[in-house]
């Protein structure tokens, strides 16, 4: 496997879409990051081009990002709630990636894949309640970015 560093751009980069995110619960626009980064919307569609390639972002149409690991830009099945504000994790896994991101307390609402209802998880003091589910991944990790979006 061949790891690549990050720059100290795609570092900056990836800090700014944090805060914008973890303050208002979207991704920022290119504009609003651009601002942020002090750069040119060019200069900024650069920056997530290359964060893009060395998986630091997943962008989508238009190079807008559409998953920063663990937290989704678009509605997912499952919904983690902090405090007042609500953020769409890509799967089950980051689900508990976000309250452990954020490095507080949360409520996960998660569909069953396989059945009509949702799962109701708690994270208090970095511990899941209940923890009688299964998650389930139908790829192995290294097939993972073979479709990112549907794995």
């Amino acid at each position: 496997m061949l790891v690549v560093p990050w720059s100290d751009e795609i570092v900056r980069g990836r800090n700014a879409v944090i805060r914008h995110l973890v303050q208002t619960g979207r991704m920022p626009s290119h504009s609003q990051l651009a601002g942020d980064l002090s750069l040119s919307e060019a200069a900024t569609r650069s920056v997530l081009r290359q964060m893009h390639d060395v998986h630091a972002v997943l962008l989508g149409g238009q190079d807008q990002i559409r998953m920063l690991w663990p937290f989704s830009d678009l509605p997912t099945p499952f919904q983690v709630t902090v405090g007042d504000r609500s953020y769409w994790a890509n799967c089950a896994w980051d689900s508990l990636g976000i309250p452990a991101a954020l490095h507080t307390d949360a409520v996960i609402r998660a569909a069953f894949a396989d059945s009509p209802g949702e799962a109701l998880i708690t994270v208090k003091d970095g511990k899941v309640s209940p923890g009688h589910y299964l998650v389930h991944f139908p790829h192995p990790v290294r097939r993972w970015y073979d479709d990112l979006v549907y794995t």
